[in-house]
């Protein structure tokens, strides 16, 4: 192997471990996305959950007041 050969091989094995990095990373990113995602829509359930269980006791009281419950 001469000193190119070497080079060559050295740059090349560098490449093939960059874009190995750079696969690993993008996995990386799309799970933290997904999890992100997966975070708000949570957050967002809870919201309306919330938001219904509101309305649920608002209604109540109302009836309660109306002398209907």
């Amino acid at each position: 192997m001469g000193v190119d050969d070497k080079r060559l091989h050295r740059l090349s094995t560098q490449w093939i471990d960059n874009e190995m990095a750079i696969i690993v990373l993008r996995s990386i990113l799309q799970r933290q996305k997904l999890h992100h995602t997966q975070s708000r829509m949570e957050r967002n359930r809870l919201w309306i959950l919330e938001k219904q269980k509101r309305a649920q006791l608002s209604l109540k009281m109302t009836n309660q007041k109306a002398g209907r419950y």
